[in-house]
């Protein structure tokens, strides 16, 4: 796993961008997450529309269909 670890110069950073002081003392290591760990198996899906406006006098009407499929 990797880490990170903040500087003063990162915190002032953040402090300035937050206005007001952290409560964290400079420097301490922040635990990163390593890759593909948190993500799932890949999902394959497809989405399909269809849409029609049907005009009936001074009236209009649309008409949609919507399909998904995992």
């Amino acid at each position: 796993m990797a880490n990170y670890t903040l500087t003063t110069a990162d915190l002032a950073n953040a402090q300035s961008q937050l206005g007001r002081p952290l409560s964290s003392v400079p420097p301490f290591t922040v635990n990163l997450v390593a890759p593909r760990t948190r993500h799932g198996d890949r999902i394959r899906q497809l989405d399909f529309g269809a849409k029609k406006s049907v005009r009936m006098g001074k009236t209009r009407t649309d008409v949609a269909s919507t399909s998904s499929t995992c």
